[in-house]
């Protein structure tokens, strides 16, 4: 049964109600004459949102197995899978849930594992079906307790699912009337194994909410990531509901208090004292309400259907589907009131100025009420439903940290925002994000789409979602596919960032070479942290941007680094230095003109003295090239034995194991896993290589591998999101004595701009620099610890000079 209500319902429904009527009534006769002479916006958002300058790289996970309409199994109409959520389990074991709205709940994991049944409704005796509006209904959510994987708390093995179902499954707690058309059922299981792979337990309804029509019903549902054991929010389950179904909200659900519809609900489902199906938490804003559904935390939403919380501040952002012309994200507020069927957007409806339904309308003067206005919007110039997403705080897009990252649902659209600072009534502007699809830049629609008889065209049914550690996930029913986003570098190239130093000069110290905004180089001999002014100057090297910097590395034996560059028409050219001085350069021959491989590691692979280079193409696979001087050592060269598999990316190479060849260190992408690769030219030590015993919190990340002890062996150095430092001391895939805290800057205005022995005690250093002033900062070390004669290095502060 339902927790017990306050008062008489009925009279205390008709007042509200009367109440509404009433403040509708006084904002339409103060507005009557200026909106009856005013006319219908016929472009509301004039600004087209524009593609921006981040490019994602969609990696293939998983596909769901395909399943069919089950009114409906030949209608051309059918996505492969109408895939909505997909979530990370708590836990450690890296596993992953989502759910086709036709009625499965499956499991696969970060490494693509694929999808097995978990749990299917249809076989657990729920009815219902998707055909009336295939895009909205059916098996709409789901969230596992923050308890789900602790055996002993009350959360242990608890999933909760949300579905629309058809009729006469059960008594509804609300709108009993019209449960004869569907309803929106909210249930709990309770699995006695939640390690296993498949479902075995038991199952209750906490809420059932009776629907008039097929669609706006009950969608996402979510606990708060961020709320701890013993904090307010902690084990609250939030539910989405839409207005109660057909078009314009003709019961006026979401301006309406008596029921639980147009709005986000939040009640404690454990909370079953009395024999209640769940409890009332005490802070929800309407519990001394009158004959208000206590559960309603916000309302004035047409069709809430997804909504996420930003982990680093814990604000709630709700995407809410539009009518005819605005889709909105606003920030989730306990007690807001978000306008609908009155607003629409930042616009007014004609329900508020008494005009045509369909277009929308400049805001009265005046509110009826305090509404709260989104952070966001678009008009359907740009698309349609807007799909949901979240605000990016995983660490594999640097570029997209900080932004509220979403979809358009039908062309599949990807758009973002900045979330930082976004004011309520003050729209942020929208960018899109583009896609590319094994390097090849494509519209999501031509990949993922499928032809749609329900509105007479192709569409993707396009959704993010997020794991464990903030990383994005797109889901495409159109295909059925799981997709990993990730940067469109095929690697992050930790080693080359801090490529812009090298020994030029062959004085047994390192030098740096900094490029300028507008294609000049200038060259700084190092003394520690004082650069040798007498020798210092512009270095000769091409102005022209065509000739992309590349590496810094001997690739001629000489004991003096060189500078190699890529042309856009794909030619390299290698440049031998002395100093800022070239003494000689070259085209190299031998090397792929094809844009799609990319240098991701520089190292003497081989032990021959020089520098050789790895590449890897956007499929995944990699190729090794030993260079001498001006040519590639061709029978040398070729594929290299790395895995193909995109989740795996290079966090970098160093001699791990101080046998005078480079080795590669690789870390996965999901898991955070490290994996170890000792390297003889192209080939791998099979019996050397393992796993790396580092940690697998992804936000560890790695900032620099480089001998920082004088032991002959390549350390790793890691910087967590929070500007900490952690030191691990190598030898072949395990760490030794001496890992610990770094004593450098926790102030993340520093960066790490470049590592090398800049003081020539066979110690490699580093140098930092200041992101908003340009200033450097020198740290000799000795392993984990900074030495004597660390302070600021006399290098230009003019941030138009940086590392190339």
């Amino acid at each position: 049964m339902p927790p017990l209500r306050r008062g008489c319902l009925t009279l205390a429904v008709a007042s509200l109600r009367w109440l509404a009527g009433t403040l509708s009534l006084a904002a339409l006769l103060v507005v009557t004459g200026a909106a009856n002479a005013q006319e219908a916006i016929s472009d509301p958002i004039p600004e087209p949102i524009e593609k921006g300058e981040i490019v994602l790289a969609a990696v293939p996970l998983a596909r769901a197995p395909r399943t069919t309409d089950p009114v409906r199994p030949a209608a051309t109409n059918n996505a492969y899978a109408r895939i909505q959520v997909l979530r990370q389990l708590p836990g450690a074991n890296g596993r992953l849930a989502f759910n086709d709205t036709r009625g499965i709940l499956y499991l696969t994991n970060i490494d693509g594992r694929a999808p097995r049944v978990y749990l299917d409704l249809r076989e657990e005796g729920v009815n219902f079906s998707n055909a009336a509006f295939p895009n909205e209904a059916g098996f709409m959510g789901f969230a596992f307790h923050p308890e789900f994987a602790q055996e002993g708390l009350p959360g242990y093995g608890k999933l909760y699912t949300a579905y629309s179902a058809t009729p006469a499954s059960g008594t509804a707690d609300y709108l009993e009337a019209s449960a004869n058309v569907q309803e929106s059922v909210v249930r709990e299981w309770t699995t006695t194994s939640p390690s296993a792979w498949g479902f075995s337990g038991t199952s209750r309804v906490l809420l059932r909410v009776g629907q008039f029509a097929g669609n706006h019903n009950v969608g996402a549902l979510a606990f708060h990531p961020t709320a701890r054991p013993g904090d307010a929010d902690y084990g609250l389950l939030y539910i989405g509901f839409g207005d109660g179904g057909s078009a314009h909200d003709p019961r006026d659900y979401g301006q309406g208090l008596a029921e639980p519809l147009g709005a986000i609900v939040r009640i404690d489902p454990l909370a079953t004292d009395g024999g209640a199906s769940y409890g009332i938490p005490a802070d929800n804003p309407l519990v001394a309400v009158e004959g208000a559904a206590p559960e309603i935390w916000a309302w004035g939403l047409r069709h809430p259907q997804q909504f996420s919380w930003d982990t680093f501040d814990a604000r709630m952002f709700i995407s809410d589907i539009g009518q005819d012309q605005i889709e909105e994200i606003n920030l989730g507020v306990a007690g807001a009131n978000y306008g609908w069927r009155l607003r629409e957007g930042t616009f007014a409806t004609g329900h508020a100025v008494g005009r045509r339904l369909g277009p929308v309308y400049e805001r009265p003067a005046t509110d009826p009420e305090p509404f709260a206005y989104p952070v966001a919007q678009y008009d359907h110039d740009e698309g349609f439903a807007i799909g949901g997403g979240h605000v990016y705080r995983g660490v594999s897009i640097p570029a997209l940290v900080g932004k509220y990252v979403f979809t358009e649902f039908v062309r599949g659209r990807i758009l973002a925002f900045d979330a930082d600072g976004v004011v309520p009534g003050d729209p942020a502007p929208i960018k899109e994000v583009r896609l590319a699809f094994d390097g090849v830049e494509r519209e999501l629609v031509d990949v993922s789409g499928y032809p749609n008889t329900y509105n007479d065209t192709r569409r993707v049914d396009a959704r993010l979602s997020v794991d464990a550690h903030g990383e994005l996930y797109l889901l495409t029913k159109g295909d059925g596919r799981i997709r990993r986003l990730v940067s469109n570098e095929a690697d992050p190239r930790y080693d080359l960032d801090f490529m812009g130093t090298g020994d030029f000069n062959d004085d047994g110290k390192a030098d740096l070479l900094l490029r300028h905004i507008d294609g000049r180089w200038h060259y700084y001999p190092m003394n520690g942290r004082h650069t040798i002014a007498d020798d210092s100057g512009a270095a000769n090297l091409p102005r022209s941007f065509d000739w992309a910097f590349v590496a810094i590395g001997d690739f001629d034996a000489d004991g003096r680094d060189d500078v190699l560059l890529r042309h856009t028409d794909g030619r390299w050219a290698y440049h031998a230095m002395d100093g800022r001085l070239q003494t000689g350069d070259s085209i190299v021959s031998g090397l792929p003109t094809d844009a799609s491989w990319q240098v991701r590691a520089l190292g003497d692979f081989n032990g021959d003295g020089t520098d050789d280079l790895l590449m890897r193409h956007p499929d995944g696979r990699w190729h090794y090239y030993p260079i001498c001087g001006g040519s590639v050592v061709e029978d040398a060269a070729g594929p290299a034995d790395l895995p193909r598999n995109l989740h795996w990316r290079l966090a970098g190479t160093g001699d791990f194991a101080g046998d005078g060849t480079a080795d590669v260190l690789l870390r996965h992408t999901g898991s955070g896993a490290w994996h170890y690769y000792p390297m003889d030219g192209r080939a791998v030590d099979a019996d050397a290589q393992g796993s790396a015993p580092l940690t697998r919190n992804l936000a560890w990340q790695v900032a620099a591998i480089a001998d920082f002890n004088r032991n002959g062996r390549a350390d790793v150095l890691l910087r967590h999101r929070d500007g900490r430092w952690y030191f691990y001391p190598m030898n072949g895939r395990r760490y030794t004595a001496g890992r610990g805290g770094a004593n450098l800057t926790r102030n993340l205005a520093w960066q790490l701009a470049a590592t090398g022995d800049f003081n020539g005690d066979g110690r490699t250093d580093t140098l930092m620099r200041r992101n908003d002033n340009g200033r450097w900062f020198l740290y000799p070390m000795n392993g984990r610890r900074a030495m004597a004669g660390r302070g600021t290095a006399r290098i230009t502060t003019d941030l138009a000079w940086g590392m190339p």
